[in-house]
């Protein structure tokens, strides 16, 4: 008699044979099936790499992105930045402040005596220098002041051997604008001559130009050429009641007297009542009976040329 129970039935032997098909699918890598699976298991694990798999981070992180964070970061950078930047302004300040005030301490400690030698070494050193490029070593603004000088020695040439054997006045004006002394030197040859000087951090210099009453060219070829090419002037002036020709109506227009030191040509200038400079030049004619202003000044009209003031330049002789 057959033993039966180790026949297999049909379902037994349809699922072995199942189960051997799969097998061998799975370890033969040759079939389609294997390549479909590894080929969805990788594009898995990209979709979902490993270091994100514990949350959806672009949901955590959208907010970095968003356009009111990312102003607020803009805006935070630009305050750090705009701190910094006046804190080390205010840093500098308080250096040239600091720096400032012990130039004028180190000046302070210098008493009348020594202050007024300091003045008189430094006239003397100038008078008795060997031609301009020696004498800027005691000049304001050298650089600038050069050209001025070459020129002006080429004109009217210094006196030689001339030195300084007496100070015969000083004085001092203390300003808002301005802290200068004014000290008449008294040479070997008994001519005087009056010096502006300033001081320059630790030191006395010379401001050359009001010293010698520098200007373009001598006062009277100016009065004779009349040029239309307006010029600064170092004039003297006081107020004026001369109206004539172009300007003789008293209403419009303002009159003052020119002069210059050691000439005795005299000019007549005006400006309009409603000049720009007008109060600033009424005001100084208050002041005193002659005042040393820098007038830019020009020539105008075809026939009788006048001159007129185009510009108060400055209240003093002195290079701004």
């Amino acid at each position: 008699m057959t033993d039966l129970s180790n026949v297999p039935t049909p379902d037994a032997q349809e699922d072995a044979a199942t189960a051997k098909r799969l097998e061998d699918l799975r370890f033969n890598r040759s079939k389609p099936l294997y390549e479909n699976l590894l080929d969805l298991r990788l594009e898995k694990e990209r979709e979902v790499p490993r270091f994100a798999t514990w949350t959806n981070a672009s949901e955590r992180t959208a907010w970095l992105v968003s356009p009111m964070v990312m102003a607020a970061i803009a805006g935070a950078v630009l305050a750090v930045g705009v701190g910094y930047y006046f804190l080390q302004l205010a840093s500098s300040k308080g250096s040239a402040i600091a720096t400032s005030e012990g130039r004028k301490s180190e000046r302070a400690r210098l008493s009348p005596d020594e202050e007024i030698a300091a003045i008189h070494a430094t006239i003397s050193g100038f008078v008795e220098a060997d031609g301009p490029d020696t004498q800027l070593a005691f000049v304001r603004h050298p650089e600038q002041s050069r050209r001025r000088m070459e020129e002006f020695y080429r004109r009217e040439p210094g006196v030689p051997g001339r030195r300084v054997v007496d100070y015969t006045m000083i004085t001092k004006t203390d300003s808002q604008r301005y802290q200068f002394f004014v000290a008449q030197a008294l040479y070997n040859d008994s001519t005087r001559q009056n010096f502006t000087v300033m001081a320059e951090g630790q030191r006395y210099l010379i401001d050359w130009e009001s010293s010698v009453g520098y200007n373009p060219m001598e006062w009277e070829t100016f009065l004779n050429l009349r040029p239309d090419t307006p010029l600064d002037w170092r004039v003297h002036v006081t107020p004026s009641d001369q109206y004539t020709g172009a300007f003789s109506d008293s209403t419009k227009w303002r009159s003052l007297k020119l002069t210059y030191p050691n000439s005795d040509s005299i000019a007549y200038a005006w400006y309009a009542a409603d000049h720009a400079d007008a109060k600033a030049l009424s005001q100084l004619m208050q002041t005193g009976p002659e005042r040393a202003l820098i007038l830019n000044l020009a020539f105008e009209g075809n026939g009788d040329r006048q001159l007129k003031v185009l510009k108060l330049a400055n209240d003093t002789w002195i290079v701004p």
